[in-house]
């Protein structure tokens, strides 16, 4: 079970809200339509604040010198669940993606 503060646990509800923001833009922008309120710049602006949120990502950087614990800090945050360590060398300037079902994970490292 994940605990209510991991990192997995708060993007997963970053995301719930975000759903449930665009469904509730989308119950807005009829109820200015049923209304006659709606125009072509509200409808821009919709369509924007919508493009917005959906094309929105979140990336997070590790950055140390070598032999920091920037490894144990992605394992910690992205691979506690797991009960063991999934990344076990450095990963030393070599970008790396870790895809789950509704977040794309990017972790960049970088050892001088």
């Amino acid at each position: 079970m994940t605990p209510h503060g991991a990192l997995s646990h708060q993007v997963e509800i970053y995301h719930s809200w975000k759903k449930e923001l665009i469904r509730q833009i989308g119950r807005y922008r009829l109820w200015l339509q049923d209304n006659r309120l709606y125009s072509d710049d509200i409808s821009e602006r919709i369509h924007e604040g919508l493009r917005l949120l959906v094309e929105d990502e979140l990336t997070i950087a590790f950055v140390g010198e070598y032999s920091r614990g920037k490894t144990e800090l992605i394992n910690a945050l992205f691979f506690s669940d797991f009960g063991q360590r999934m990344l076990g060398a450095p990963l030393c300037a070599l970008p790396s993606y870790f895809l789950t079902a509704s977040v794309r994970k990017t972790i960049y490292c970088y050892c001088p």
